[in-house]
Order: structure tokens, then sequence, then C-alpha cells
């Protein structure tokens, strides 16, 4: 909280919100965690690994899954992203998305990573 309060930018005020969300939602506390969420300071942006993450834990993999997808139409490919995004896809039964976006990947991610996704057994 303290964080937040005495941050003098607006990234480092959402960077603050997200991790008090994250353990909100952890912490089973889903009311406050979606409010922190709602309270993202819309002039900074926001890390879509980690709102993704805390929707996840929220139970709203559809707009987990939306914050991945902006993150890749403006061209950003980051590892941690691309495994969450196959993760939620192959938690929903797309298992044809999950593996077209880990073919379409090879290059960020690394080998055993991308064999994990085209061959999970």
């Amino acid at each position: 909280a303290r964080v937040v309060a005495e941050a003098r930018t607006s990234a480092l005020k959402n960077a603050g919100l997200l991790a008090q969300a994250w353990t909100q939602a952890t912490l089973g506390r889903r009311v406050e965690a979606r409010e922190t969420i709602e309270k993202l300071a819309q002039d900074a942006p926001a890390d879509p690994y980690l709102v993704a993450a805390v929707e996840d834990v929220l139970g709203s993999p559809e707009r987990a899954r939306a914050w991945l997808e902006a993150e890749r139409r403006q061209g950003v490919k980051r590892v941690e992203s691309i495994k969450l995004l196959i993760d939620l896809y192959a938690r929903a039964g797309e298992l044809e998305r999950a593996v077209d976006l880990a073919t379409d990947s090879v290059g960020v991610l690394s080998e055993t990573d991308a064999r994990a996704v085209l061959d999970p057994g």
C-alpha cells in the first residue's frame, strides 16, 4: 500500500497495484483484487503478463487471454506471456490454437518449452 501511495510515476503505481491485486487474489479476496485492478492508471502501461496472471487467478481466463493477445498484436513476444497464453488456450480446450502458438513461437520458446506443448505426454 505504501508503494502505491508514495509512487511518483503511474508505472510504479501500477506495479504496486498489481502486486496488491496478486496478493489479494491468491488469498481468495477476489472482490478486493478486482477493485484493485480497476484502479490501474490509464495513463501508464500495465504489464500485460502480470494483469493476465491476476485475471487468471481471479477466474477470468478470457480477460487474461485478451491482455496477452493484445500484447502479441503489438509485436511483443515474451516467453512468460507466450507460455501463459498457450496454457490458457489448452485449459480452454483450444489445443489447436495452443499448438499453433507454440509453433509460431519456436524462435522465442526454448526447445523444452515448445516440446512440452507439442508433446505434453
